[in-house]
């Protein structure tokens, strides 16, 4: 747990994955291994609910999570919103249960089979949970402890605080964490535990320092492991079948340059969720720039496909690339290729349509907030 020698101002403090976030009159200050410091301004104040990662099935139901209510929300493609997983109390019960009645610990990462199971990093218990059509819960990954074996049944080793779950084209379960965790991987037939990345493999000499995590993880489906590294400013790949690691955007650097340029030569500030579009491009939560970046992967380059850089909530209904958005952490895409975006420090969910390239809010606090008082579901 990342400590420091001097006093902390007053205000809201949570440790995440080794990191420790400060909220502190309006701005998130972000403390990086006790090497560098990143402040993003929140105007108007903290998040309250911390929507974190996204996630949407082929029939364009929309799945959220929330760090703070500890819970997980669907919002259909009807605008029905309700909760799927969680009690909202801090805890961890109910495996065997509906996952409704189930307690969550600051749930984050999420992952959608072919069959519509639904995984859950459950960070704050050090668990992978899954909730099958029928809305049954069970552990799949995690003891409860941190660390752990590999090579040995998921079920029973440790993890230490997963944030990211991806799945790729064999349906096993890729899940990103801190440096002691890296990248591992549970094979869908045998439920076994491997190690796929992890500090001081190869390639991440590249950004100048040993990887340090979190790592938010996606996968292709030509076998490619997409990953980036917050505390370095940067976005890899690992290509499992040559066990080459290539950078491919950012640099150790946080800040803001490139855009119609080198992706490799851009930088980036504290990049966190990923999506693979099937145009082969990957977009990314800039999140310490208030962006969503998108890397062409036949062209090399980067560009903002969202964004401006400003930390508040403006531009619905207008072109992204002219709309303002605070800390986004999560980014999914549809069949479609309408890209939705966890706006975490704005509390809200938003869309970027794929034919007009216009942004909407899809749901915000006040649509979540009204499901959980109001114990059901509501139509926005």
């Amino acid at each position: 747990m990342t400590s420091l020698r001097k006093p902390l101002p007053e205000g809201r403090y949570a440790v995440f994955a080794g990191i420790l976030f400060a909220m502190v009159m309006g701005s998130i200050v972000l403390w990086l291994n006790r090497k560098q410091s990143v402040e993003v301004t929140l105007h108007g104040g903290p998040p309250t609910l911390e929507l974190s990662a996204i996630a949407v099935d082929d029939q364009h139901n929309v799945y959220v999570s929330s760090r703070t209510l500890n819970q997980v929300f669907r919002i259909s493609a009807d605008g029905r919103i309700r909760v799927v997983a969680g009690d909202g109390v801090r805890g961890f019960s109910g495996d065997g249960t509906l996952a409704t009645r189930a307690a969550l610990a600051e749930p984050v990462g999420l992952a959608i089979a072919r069959a519509g199971d639904l995984f859950v990093a459950d960070m704050g218990n050090n668990r992978v949970r899954q909730i099958d059509p029928a809305g049954t819960i069970r552990t799949i990954a995690g003891d409860g402890t941190m660390g752990g074996r590999t090579n040995t049944p998921a079920i029973a080793t440790g993890l230490y605080e997963p944030i990211s779950i991806a799945m790729d084209s064999r349906e096993d379960l890729l899940i990103g964490g801190t440096t002691s965790i890296g990248i591992r991987r549970i094979n869908a037939i045998t439920g076994i535990v491997s190690k796929v990345l992890g500090a001081g493999l190869p390639g991440v000499q590249s950004v100048g320092e040993p990887a340090a995590g979190p790592f938010w993880v996606a996968a292709s489906d030509d076998g490619e492991i997409y990953y980036s590294d917050p505390s370095r400013n940067a976005v890899s790949f690992l290509n499992e079948s040559t066990g080459a690691v290539h950078r491919i955007a950012g640099s150790a650097i946080c800040g803001f340059s490139g855009d119609g340029g080198p992706a490799l030569d851009a930088k980036l500030c504290f990049p966190e969720g990923l999506a693979i579009g099937k145009d082969r491009k990957l977009y990314i939560a800039d999140t310490g720039n208030n962006r969503i970046r998108v890397v062409d992967f036949r062209r090399g380059m980067i560009a903002t496909v969202a964004g401006t850089g400003e930390p508040v909530h403006s531009g619905d209904e207008g072109p992204a690339s002219k709309a303002a958005l605070r800390g986004p952490m999560g980014v999914a895409l549809d069949d479609e290729g309408n890209l939705y975006i966890a706006d975490t420090g704005n509390d809200c969910i938003r869309r970027i349509d794929s034919a007009t390239g216009k942004i909407a809010t899809l749901v915000d606090a006040s649509d979540i907030l009204g499901v959980t008082r109001g114990g059901g579901s509501i139509r926005r």
